[in-house]
């Protein structure tokens, strides 16, 4: 299981996140085996769940050890991204709409 940032408990999906690697840049078929080194590996497996942000923080690894670093450094920017906007949309309030004026006479 993958505890997301909220909080919320996911199941791990390997599809998922080869289809997020290969966004950063990193082809399909090396995303899939990133995926999959990771859905392998030894220390994970003796858990019963791990944070995203390791997972993200292996994803990055592994991009480095494949020689993918300009995707690596595409993927932690991605994921900062991402975050960035979530914590202002957070932080502030949607703008009450104001109502324009309109000029009923022309001059």
């Amino acid at each position: 299981m993958v505890k997301k940032r909220s909080g919320r408990l996911e199941p791990f999906d390997s599809s998922k996140m080869a289809r997020m690697v290969s966004r950063a840049g990193v082809p399909y078929a090396i995303s899939l085996q990133i995926a999959n080194t990771i859905k392998n590996d030894e220390s994970l497996m003796e858990k019963d769940q791990v944070s995203s942000m390791t997972l993200h923080r292996m994803v990055a690894e592994e991009m480095v050890r494949l020689d993918e670093n300009t995707a690596a450094k595409s993927y932690i920017g991605y994921k900062t991204t991402q975050s960035t906007k979530e914590n202002f949309r957070r932080s502030h309030k949607p703008r009450p709409k104001v109502r324009k004026q309109t000029r009923t006479h022309a001059k």
